[in-house]
C-alpha cells in the first residue's frame, strides 16, 4: 500500500491498459491517472459504505459495511467495520477487534504491508488474474463512467468506476464477481455471482490531528517489545516484519 489502496488499483489499471490498443483505454488511463494524484493533494477525509447484492437483484442490498478513511501525505488511516488500519512512515498496523489482534510491520517492508478495503484487494486481484477485455466510457451529469468487461470463464465479469467530471474524485466502483471469492458473510444464496458496490463520500476538513496516525495509540516499544496500549490491553501482537 503506498497511499491510499485504490491509488494502487488505478495504477495497475494504467499499467495493463498501456499494454492493449484501444483509444477508450488510453482515454481512461488518463482519466485514472488524474484521479490517483487528487489523494496526494493535501489532507482528504472520506466516508466508504460498501454493498452486496445477487447479480440478478442488485437492487436488493444483502448485506452492507461503513467506514472511513483519512489521508495525509503518506499517512493513512481506514476504519472498516471492525477493522482499524494506521500507517505512518514508521509502521504499517492494522487491528482485528473482534479477534484481539494487532498485525505490526515496518512501514518500509511493503510485501508486509496490509490494506484496510477488502474490496480494492479483490479489484486488484481482478486486474493480476485476467485482462481487461475491453473499456466503455461515457460522461453524464457531470460524472465520468468507466466500464471494463473482463474475458469469458474468469472470477469477475466486469467493473464500473464513476469519477466526478471536474475533480476527478472517485465516486463508486462496482464489480461483479463469483461469490466463491467472497468472504462466506458476504456470500447470497441465489446467484452464483454478485455484485459489491462501493461509495465514496468525500468530506470537508482542513487539518487532521497527527495523532490520529501515532503507533502509540496502540503500543509502546519497551526493549524491543511491543507492549500494546491501555486500549489494547489483552491483544495478541502479530509482528509482520522486524520492527526494531
Amino acid at each position: 500500500m503506498k497511499k491510499i489502496f485504490f491509488i494502487y488499483c488505478c495504477l495497475l489499471i494504467s499499467h495493463m491498459m498501456k499494454a492493449q490498443d484501444s483509444s477508450s483505454l488510453i482515454k481512461a488511463t488518463t482519466i485514472l491517472s488524474e484521479a490517483g494524484a487528487v489523494f496526494a493533494k493535501g489532507n482528504m477525509a472520506l466516508d466508504i459504505t460498501y454493498t452486496y447484492a445477487d447479480e440478478q437483484t442488485p437492487d436488493i442490498i444483502t448485506d452492507s459495511l461503513k467506514g472511513y478513511v483519512l489521508v495525509s501525505g503518506e499517512n493513512y488511516r481506514g476504519e472498516i467495520g471492525n477493522t482499524l488500519t494506521v500507517k505512518n512512515s514508521r509502521y504499517s498496523i492494522i487491528a482485528f477487534r473482534d479477534e484481539k489482534l494487532l498485525y505490526v510491520a515496518r512501514s518500509s517492508d511493503s510485501s508486509a504491508n496490509p490494506d484496510a478495503i477488502s474490496p480494492f484487494r479483490l479489484i486488484d486481484n481482478a486486474i493480476k488474474s485476467a485482462g481487461i477485455k475491453n473499456c466503455v466510457i461515457k460522461e453524464k451529469n457531470g460524472s465520468i463512467q468507466l466500464s471494463f468487461v473482463f474475458p469469458e470463464k474468469t472470477s469477475y465479469k466486469s467493473m464500473k468506476i464513476v469519477l466526478d467530471k471536474k475533480s476527478k474524485k472517485m465516486l463508486e466502483i462496482s464489480y461483479i464477481i463469483k461469490k466463491s471469492l467472497l468472504p462466506s458473510e458476504e456470500k447470497t444464496t441465489k446467484d452464483l455471482y454478485a455484485q459489491v458496490k462501493t461509495l465514496f463520500n468525500y468530506r470537508n476538513i482542513g487539518t487532521i490531528a497527527k495523532t490520529d496516525f501515532d503507533e502509540h495509540q496502540f503500543f509502546t516499544n519497551k526493549a524491543n517489545v511491543l507492549v500494546p496500549a491501555t486500549a489494547y490491553q489483552g491483544y495478541e501482537v502479530f509482528i509482520g516484519s522486524p520492527t526494531n
